[in-house]
């Protein structure tokens, strides 16, 4: 029996025949009423549980739009290192690749990605040509990640003529330190160059080849 003549017997009411049909009817409705709406809600649980993971996807996908719209994107370390040369150095595109010793392809990428983010702001000057420096958003970024120079300082300048790359984070910004013996040929004279990393502080070292 259902919860309505449980509740009739439980108060000793006795109902006519026709009269207790009703209630029983009554009592398998009220039953699948219930038995629908624990499923409703079961169901709406499921759903629930589906739709945060779309929420936080629409919420990324929404985050990478902006991003897109504004040209933002997450800095690699070379463009890193070309802000902080533009920072305390302008020039044109000349004067950036051959400090930095990049490729002049390398160097108008990185160049181009950054104008596009609005980290560097390029202006021509007579005679001279494109001239590249950074944007209040390129000072700031530099500020706020303590990448300026402390006033008094001496600037790191890179050097390497050859064209190493650091072993540690592929940077070509190297500083040369020194030289030591060659691990395997070391006793025939043979000596590596040691340089330092400007951009993770690390050592490399390559084998003299001249």
């Amino acid at each position: 029996m259902g919860k309505i003549a449980n509740l009739f017997n439980e108060q000793k009411i006795s109902l006519p025949i026709e009269q207790r049909k009703q209630m029983l009817a009554l009592d398998r409705e009220f039953d699948e009423l219930e038995s629908k709406v624990t499923t409703l809600n079961s169901e709406c649980l499921h759903l629930r549980a589906q739709v945060e993971p779309l929420k936080k996807q629409v919420e990324r996908l929404q985050h990478q739009l902006e991003k897109q719209g504004t040209g933002d994107h997450d800095l690699e370390q070379n463009e890193i290192e070309m802000m902080k040369f533009i920072g305390n150095k302008q020039g044109t595109s000349k004067d950036i690749r051959e400090g930095m010793n990049l490729h002049p392809v390398t160097a108008e990428h990185y160049l181009g990605k950054l104008l596009k983010a609005g980290y560097l702001e390029q202006s021509q000057v007579p005679m001279v040509g494109a001239w590249y420096a950074l944007t209040d958003k390129g000072n700031a970024y530099l500020v706020k990640k303590n990448l300026v120079p402390v006033p008094g300082t001496q600037i790191e300048r890179p050097d390497n003529p050859k064209g190493h790359r650091c072993d540690h984070c592929g940077s070509a910004m190297l500083k040369r330190t020194g030289s030591r013996p060659d691990p395997t040929f070391g006793e025939l004279g043979v000596k590596q160059a040691v340089y330092m990393c400007l951009s993770c502080r690390k050592e490399s070292a390559f084998t003299d080849d001249k």
